[in-house]
């Protein structure tokens, strides 16, 4: 099984995904109520940027720095 999410138009945070099996295509197998649902957490955060030293500057620059 494979689940594709689109969290562009979400804000960052953890999100809780149920999923229920309502229905199987094959006939040998059954659906115990007790076990169908499953739930999944999905966290969307920001990409993450590597930052190098060149990078970085400071207006208080002090000379142990």
């Amino acid at each position: 099984m494979k689940i594709s999410l689109d969290g562009k138009k979400a804000e960052y945070g953890s999100y809780l995904l149920p999923l229920e099996i309502t229905s199987i295509s094959k006939p040998d197998f059954l659906i115990n109520p007790l076990k169908n649902k499953q739930y999944y957490v999905v966290v969307i955060s920001p990409e993450s940027i590597p930052l190098t030293v060149d990078m970085l500057s400071s207006n208080a620059v002090e000379p142990s720095e």
